[in-house]
This record gives C-alpha cells, structure tokens and sequence, in this order.
C-alpha cells in the first residue's frame, strides 16, 4: 500500500461542454502530479449532477455538494487513483 493524498482542482469538459472527466493534484511521498481522471469511472447520473452544477454560476466545491453525491465521486476517484499510484511508481 502507498500513502498518498489528492485534491480536485476542476471538472473537465469537452468542446461540446460535456463532463470529460476530473483534473487533481496526488501528491506521494515521491511525486507531486496532475492527473486526470477520466468520465468513464463515474456513473451517468453523476456525471449530469455535475454538469447541471458546473452550468450555475459560482464555484463548484465537491466538499459542500450532498455527501451521496460526494461519495459518488470520491469512490471511483479513489479506486482510479489507487492504481495510478501503484502503476506510476
């Protein structure tokens, strides 16, 4: 197991402003990168609450959203991420 900690930087949209995936900083006790982390580890419905979000105006902040909807982020991230990790060493 590596430790490892990461921040959402922003969401990433496509030219036709469909959610593409996520952009974070991981930081090892190693390396400091950005990754993204792409739309398909994410379910659909996820995904529209996230465009839905993104399309008000103000700043989208993933810790004040609804904890389902933070988790429904954060779980596949976290899987996606864990791997990165391990291949990335």
């Amino acid at each position: 197991m590596v430790d490892y900690g990461y921040q959402i930087v922003g969401v990433l949209e496509g030219h036709d402003g469909s959610i593409i995936g996520f952009r974070v900083k991981i930081c090892t006790l190693h390396n400091f990168e950005t990754v993204d982390v792409p739309a398909r580890v994410f379910d659909k419905d996820t995904l529209r609450y996230i465009k839905f979000r993104t399309d008000l105006p103000g700043k989208l902040d993933i810790r004040k959203l609804p904890v389902e909807v933070e988790n429904r982020i954060r779980f596949p991230m976290n899987e996606y991420l864990d791997k990165w990790v391990c291949a990335n060493l």
